[in-house]
């Protein structure tokens, strides 16, 4: 299907580089220096260092919103030089691309059709390296689908790709029993409990160690102590504090227990 002439394609870039050691320009570098028809994005590096968990969140969140022909670069690679595969996934109309560790997972799974290839170690662009394939191997290849390179001259089509599973929550008695799976920057805890999984009720009552989290429908109507959850724009059960972190004024971490206790008349027949 040809792109629209009125909508400029995307190029994304998700990192844990930070910005002062010059990896993410040497990346800049290498994509400005070619004549792409591409908006290049820098979506953040501030990816805690190795947090697949975290990179994998974000693209979710974001790179379905993208237009037609987008492609969304992700480099979170602490198996960078070993022998874990470089990946291209075809997701309808937009190509995911990164390493073979679960990063890409989460938002390929917002997509109806994916096609998942295999990023050659050499080719003519560009030679697999032993510390930096941000620079040498995923910059070049998003480059060479910019400009329209066919994907099987440079991969191999692949039966599967490595995922992250989200732990389900369970219903254990009068409880749905979750997780804490993440953290904004804000310091909000996302647990995997969806708002399919809650039943609505005023009697919901909230916890995560010690901690009772009210809910709320909007941040500002937290009580006096400040704390609340709500059901956040991922429709994901978020424990906040208003005004305040979560994670650091509470100690809260990623697998703590979140319990919603449920009274009889709420209970939902199968979660």
């Amino acid at each position: 299907m040809d792109q629209p002439s009125d909508i400029t394609p995307v190029l994304t870039l998700l990192t844990d580089f930070g910005s002062q050691d010059g990896y993410v320009a040497a990346m800049m570098g290498k994509l400005l220096s070619q004549p792409l028809q591409y908006r290049v994005i820098e979506v953040s590096h501030s990816i805690e260092p190795q947090n697949i968990w975290q990179a994998a969140l974000s693209l979710k969140r974001y790179a379905p919103h993208y237009p037609p022909e987008s492609i969304h670069l992700v480099v979170v690679d602490p198996g960078v030089g070993s022998p874990r595969k470089a990946l291209a996934l075809r997701c309808d109309q937009h190509w995911l691309i990164g390493p073979d560790n679960g990063v890409l997972s989460l938002a390929s799974q917002n997509y109806r059709k994916i096609t998942p290839y295999a990023l050659k170690d050499s080719t003519d662009w560009w030679q697999k390296h032993t510390s930096f394939d941000g620079l040498a191997l995923f910059t070049p290849a998003a480059i060479q689908l910019a400009l329209g390179r066919p994907i099987l001259d440079m991969a191999e089509a692949l039966d599967e790709f490595h995922s992250l599973t989200f732990p389900e929550p369970e219903m254990v008695g009068s409880q749905i029993i979750g997780q804490i799976v993440g953290f904004d920057r804000f310091g909000n805890a996302i647990t995997n409990i969806g708002s399919a999984d809650i039943p609505h009720a005023d009697s919901l009552k909230v916890h995560c160690r010690r901690f009772e989290f009210p809910k709320a429908q909007i941040y500002c109507d937290s009580p006096a102590h400040g704390r609340l959850s709500l059901i956040n724009s991922d429709r994901l059960l978020e424990l906040a504090i208003y005004q305040g972190s979560a994670h650091q004024e509470l100690g809260l971490e990623v697998g703590d227990t979140v319990t919603i206790e449920l009274e009889s008349a709420s209970m939902p027949s199968s979660l």
